[in-house]
């Protein structure tokens, strides 16, 4: 049986092994709570109504809505590239925010 010296370096299997355990967990604490509560908050719907102005091409009124755009255009960019309503690019941009995250602290 060999004995690790606390100084030696994980192997990159660990780490990669870490890193996706880590990845699983968060997408699925995401889907679980985008699951159990419907409700978006006040936040997120304005995102949205900035989202569908940017969409619109009136920049001005989403900039009076909101006004650092640049995560509503985000939305608004997944949304029409997808094909998906800007809520679910809103949930999906969250995901993939919050599991990068967990990868870049772990």
């Amino acid at each position: 049986m060999m004995i690790r010296n606390v100084s030696d370096p994980v192997s990159r299997e660990f780490m990669w092994a870490i890193y996706g355990i880590g990845v699983i967990v968060s997408v699925v604490l995401s889907i679980w709570s985008i699951a159990i509560d419907s409700v978006i908050n006040n936040d997120g719907i304005e995102y949205v109504r900035a989202a569908e102005l940017l969409s619109s091409g009136d920049w001005q009124a989403a900039f009076t809505v909101y006004k650092w755009p640049f995560y509503p255009w985000l939305m608004m960019w997944v949304g029409d590239t997808v094909g998906i309503s800007y809520e679910t690019a809103g949930h999906a941009l969250n995901t993939l925010f919050f599991t990068l995250v967990v990868v870049f602290f772990v």
